[in-house]
């Protein structure tokens, strides 16, 4: 953070001073940051970020629907990930059957899951056209996404996998094309439940296979020994 304050306070001299192409060249270099270690600062263990989940998907699901604008710092590459970091808690929802209670209200749809032994509730907007306020400072809410999509992201990815799953899932492009990107993401949980389900059954007959190949093998030396056992008792 202490660089990016550096790069600021160096491109506000460049405009001061009128100096355009510099301040451009230094835009263009802007450093990055990631927000991982404030998260891990935060929540010490998985259920402490699970239990503060309701307002990050609740502002998740907001910014899902609302469209791009630039001139309120609300770019596409913004919406795009609220809406996949949407579809994924979605298919988790639906792919362990955790949505306890629905409630349709003026301000939109409430949804409860069980998640892990945690009730975690967020507000789904109704799918109507969005009307952006203009005494609404999108700065703020976009500082409060950016660490919340992060933490959504911690989120799922353990999820995931204890379920044995990858994360991020894998759409189906000509499903995400046709605007069904839930049915492209349960699409891929399916299939890789379906491949777990498929090895541990494999695993489970050669597991049986193998006593039975073993009885086979030790087969003709009891039947030799009973024959050399019927000879002694003859004599």
């Amino acid at each position: 953070f202490r660089a990016v304050k550096v790069h600021e306070r160096r491109v506000s001299k460049a405009r001061a001073k009128s100096n355009y192409k510099l301040a451009r060249r230094l835009m263009a270099a802007k450093p990055g940051y990631k927000l991982d270690h404030l998260v891990k600062e935060r929540y010490p263990s998985f259920i402490d970020a699970l239990r503060d989940l309701d307002d990050p998907l609740t502002l998740l699901h907001l910014f899902a629907t609302l469209p791009a604008e630039g001139r309120l710092g609300i770019s596409t590459a913004t919406v795009h990930k609220c809406r996949r970091l949407v579809l994924e808690w979605n298919a988790y929802v639906a792919r362990t059957s955790s949505l306890r209670r629905v409630f349709v209200s003026v301000k939109g749809f409430y949804y409860q899951a069980e998640v892990a032994g945690c009730s975690v509730t967020w507000l789904v907007p109704h799918q109507l056209a969005q009307v952006l306020p203009a005494d609404v400072d999108y700065t703020v809410l976009t500082t409060f996404l950016e660490f919340y999509a992060t933490l959504a992201q911690f989120v799922m990815f353990k999820l995931y996998h204890n379920l044995g799953l990858r994360y991020p899932p894998v759409a189906d492009k000509s499903l995400e094309e046709a605007a069904a990107g839930l049915a492209g993401i349960m699409q891929d949980i399916a299939g890789l439940a379906a491949d777990a389900d498929q090895q541990q059954q494999q695993q489970q007959q050669q597991d049986g296979a193998a006593p039975a190949a073993a009885a086979a093998a030790a087969l003709p030396d009891v039947v030799q020994r009973l024959g050399t056992l019927g000879k002694l008792l003859q004599e």
